[in-house]
C-alpha cells in the first residue's frame, strides 16, 4: 500500500497503476500531477483515495475500481482534469469503469492554449457509477462529461454540478440529480435523467436536449436558453420558464405534467413553451400550468395540447393554438391583455370550463374551430371580449356577460345565455336542438340569424343588416323584449314569458306554415300575450290560443296585435286546450281583437255520444297540429 504521498509527479515513463488486491491501495493527501502520456489508474479491486489534489495534465486517469475524493486532515480535495479530446488527437482524460465518489471538487477544464475544437473529457463507461456530492461535493465542467450506456451518474443531496459555458454533459445511461445542476452549456440526454433536486439553466446560449426520458420531481428553473424535448418529459415537480424556451418537438415528443398538486409549470415573462408538429403536451391530474404575464404557450399545427379533468391551465400571457387543443379541466384566460388565439381546433369537453375574465380576449380566427361540447361551459365575463371569425359550435352552455363579436359562423346546438353584448356580422344559427336566450338589459346585434330551435329575447335584438330575423319551421321566438328590424315567421312566435308583451320595431310577416301562439291567463293587460309591430303585419298561417293559469273566458275582448298597417288574415284559428270554446276575431285595419267565450254548463248536453264527439274533435285537431311539426310553448310537436 502507498500512503501519505504529499507530492507525486507522473511522466511518460512513470505510470502508476494500482493493480493489487483490495487492501493494497493508494491513500493520498498531497498532490499527484499526471502529465501528458502518463497513466494513473486502479484495478477492479483497487482504491485511490484523494484527500488533497490530483492534477491530470493531459494524461489519463482510469478508474476500474474505486476513486474517492474525500476531505481529510483539513485539506480540500480537488481533482483537476486538464485532458482534452479533439478530432485529430486524444490527450488523456478521466475514464471511469468502476466507482467514483466525490465529496470534494472535480474540475473538468480545457487547458489554456488549446485549440478551439478541443475540450476536456470525462467518460463514465458501461457498468460504472459516478457519485457527486457524497458529503457535499462539487463538480465543475468546462469540457465534456459522457455518461455512457448502462452507466450511472448520481448527483447526491447537497452536491453541486456546474456545467459551464461551452461545456457539454452527454447522458446515454442513467443520470440522477438529487442535488443542484447549474447549466450554462449543453446537456444532451438520450438515456434516463431523473431529478429530485434543483436544475437551473443560467445562460442565454445554454441548451438542454432530451431524446430519452427526463423525470423532474422537484425544481427545474429554465431561466435562460433553450430546452428541446424530442423524447419524454415527465414533470412531477415545478418547472419555471423565464427568458427561455421549452420546445416540445417531433412525433416522439411527449410532455406530461403530472403527479398531483406539486406538479406546476410556470411560464414567466419572456418565457415560452412551444409544442411543435407531432408532439404532445398533457396537463394531467391535479396539476397546474400557469402561463403568466409576458409568457407564451404555443401549440403549433400538427401538435396536441391536452388539459385533462381536474387539471388547471391559467393563461395570463399569450396562448396560441394552430393544432389540436383538448380541454376537460379548467382553462382560464385570467389577466389584463391576456389572449387566447385559435387557428386550429379547440374542444372544450364534458366537464370542461373555459372562462374568459375581464379585459382578457379570446380570438377564434378564420380557419379556427371552437367546439363547446355537451356538458362543457364557456363563460365570457363582464369586460371580456370573445371574437369569433371562425366556427363556433356550442353544444354545451355558453354564458356571455361581456362582449361577443361574431364575424364567422355560430351554430347553437346547446344553450347560450347573453347577459351582455353580442355583435354578429357573420352567420348565427340556432339549430333544432339549440336554445339561445337574450336576457333583460342585454343586446344582440346580428346581420343574420336563423332560428330552428328556441330563441328567447327578453332584451334588445337588433337586425343590423337587410336580412330579417327568420323563424324556421320547428323554431320558436318568444320573450318580452324588442326586435329592431323585420321578423319572418315560418315556425312559431310566442309573445311574452307566459304571458307578456313582445315588440317588433319593423315588419312582421307570418307565412302559411307560421303559427302565432296566444296565451290567455286573464282579461287584464299583462295577463295575456300582446304583439306590437311598428311597421306592417302581414298575416297567414295559424292562430293558436292556449288558456293558462286556470283562466276560463266568458266573452271578454283581447286586443292582442297592434301594428302600423295590417295585411291578410289568419287562415286558421285553434283553441289548443278548450275544444268547446268559441272565438270571434275582428281585423280593425291596424289591430286584431279576439272575443273568447266558454259555453255555460246548461248549454252543454253531455251525453256519452257528445263527450265522445268532443274528445274526437279535440284529438283530431291536436293530431292535425302535431303533423304540422310546430313547436308550442312548453310542448315540442
Amino acid at each position: 500500500a502507498t500512503t501519505d504521498i504529499y507530492t507525486l509527479s507522473l511522466h511518460d515513463a512513470l505510470p502508476i497503476c494500482n493493480l493489487s488486491a483490495f487492501n493494497d491501495n493508494i491513500g493520498h493527501v498531497g498532490t499527484i500531477v499526471n502529465w501528458s502520456g502518463a497513466y494513473l489508474g486502479t484495478s477492479s479491486t483497487g482504491h485511490l483515495i484523494n484527500n488533497s489534489g490530483v492534477d491530470n495534465q493531459l494524461g489519463t486517469i482510469q478508474n476500474d475500481g474505486f476513486l474517492g475524493n474525500f476531505a481529510s486532515f483539513g485539506f480540500t480535495p480537488i481533482i483537476n482534469n486538464y485532458s482534452y479530446y479533439s478530432p485529430t488527437q486524444n490527450l488523456g482524460g478521466l475514464i471511469n469503469n468502476g466507482w467514483i465518489r466525490n465529496a470534494g471538487t472535480i474540475n473538468n477544464t480545457t487547458p489554456s492554449g488549446c485549440e478551439v475544437s478541443c475540450e476536456a473529457e470525462i467518460n463514465s463507461n458501461s457498468g460504472s457509477l459516478f457519485e457527486n456530492g457524497y458529503y457535499n461535493g462539487q463538480a465543475n465542467v468546462s469540457g465534456t462529461v459522457n455518461n455512457n450506456v448502462f452507466s450511472i451518474f448520481n448527483d447526491n443531496p447537497g452536491a453541486i454540478l456546474n456545467n459551464n459555458l461551452y461545456s457539454t454533459i452527454n447522458n446515454y445511461g442513467i443520470f440522477t440529480n438529487n442535488g443542484q445542476l447549474n447549466n450554462s452549456g449543453v446537456v444532451n440526454n438520450s438515456g434516463l435523467f431523473s431529478s429530485a433536486g434543483t436544475v437551473t439553466q443560467l445562460y442565454q446560449l445554454a441548451v438542454m436536449n432530451n431524446s430519452g426520458q427526463w423525470n423532474n420531481y422537484e425544481a427545474f428553473n429554465l431561466d435562460a436558453g433553450m430546452f428541446e424535448n424530442g423524447g419524454r418529459f415527465f414533470n412531477n415537480g415545478s418547472l419555471q420558464i423565464s427568458y427561455a424556451t421549452f420546445d416540445n418537438v417531433g412525433t416522439s415528443a411527449l410532455f406530461v405534467n403530472l403527479g398531483g398538486v406539486r406538479a406546476v409549470v410556470n411560464i414567466d415573462y419572456n418565457g415560452a413553451l412551444t409544442n411543435s408538429s407531432g408532439a404532445t403536451f398533457s396537463n394531467t391530474g391535479l396539476t397546474t400550468l400557469n402561463n403568466n404575464i409576458g409568457g407564451l404557450l404555443a401549440n403549433f399545427s400538427g401538435a396536441t395540447l391536452i388539459n385533462d379533468p381536474a387539471a388547471i391551465l391559467n393563461n395570463g400571457g399569450s396562448l396560441f393554438n394552430a393544432g389540436m387543443f383538448s380541454n376537460s379541466g379548467t382553462l382560464s384566460n385570467t389577466y389584463y391583455s391576456s389572449t387566447i388565439s385559435n387557428y386550429g381546433t379547440v374542444d372544450n369537453n364534458t366537464g370542461g370550463i373555459l372562462s374568459n375574465y375581464s379585459f382578457a380576449t379570446i380570438n377564434n380566427n378564420s380557419g379556427g374551430t371552437l367546439n363547446n361540447n355537451v356538458g362543457a361551459t364557456l363563460n365570457n365575463y363582464s369586460g371580456a371580449i370573445f371574437n369569433n371569425c371562425g366556427a363556433f359550435n356550442n353544444y354545451g352552455i355558453f354564458n356571455n356577460y361581456g362582449t361577443y363579436n361574431n364575424c364567422g359562423t355560430h351554430a347553437e346546438f346547446g344553450t347560450s345565455n347573453n347577459f351582455g353584448i353580442v355583435s354578429s356580422t357573420g352567420t348565427y344559427t340556432v339549430t333544432a336542438s339549440g336554445a339561445a336566450t337574450n336576457l333583460s338589459g342585454a343586446t344582440m346585434s346580428l346581420a343574420q340569424i336563423g332560428v330552428a330551435g328556441t330563441l328567447k329575447n327578453d332584451g334588445t335584438l337588433i337586425m343590423a343588416g337587410a336580412s330579417p330575423l327568420t323563424i324556421m319551421a320547428g323554431g320558436m321566438l318568444s320573450g318580452i323584449g324588442t326586435v329592431v328590424g323585420n321578423v319572418a315567421n315560418s315556425g312559431t312566435l310566442s309573445p311574452g314569458d307566459s304571458p307578456g308583451v313582445f315588440t317588433i320595431n319593423g315588419n312582421y310577416t307570418q307565412t302559411s306554415t307560421g303559427v302565432f301562439l296566444l296565451e290567455l291567463g286573464g282579461a287584464s293587460l299583462g295577463q295575456y300575450d300582446q304583439l306590437f309591430v311598428s311597421g306592417t303585419a302581414k298575416l297567414d298561417g295559424t292562430l293558436d290560443i292556449e288558456l293558462i293559469d286556470g283562466f276560463v273566458p266568458h266573452g271578454q275582448t283581447f286586443v292582442f296585435l297592434e301594428s302600423g298597417d295590417l295585411l291578410g288574415v289568419f287562415s286558421r284559428v285553434d283553441f289548443l286546450n278548450c275544444p268547446y270554446c268559441s272565438d270571434q276575431l275582428s281585423y280593425n285595419g291596424t289591430s286584431i281583437s279576439l272575443v273568447a267565450s266558454t259555453p255555460e254548463p246548461s248549454a252543454l248536453i253531455l251525453t256519452g255520444t257528445g263527450v265522445i264527439g268532443f274528445c274526437l274533435g279535440y284529438s283530431r285537431r291536436r293530431a292535425k297540429i302535431y303533423n304540422n311539426g310546430t313547436y308550442r310553448k312548453g310542448i315540442a310537436i
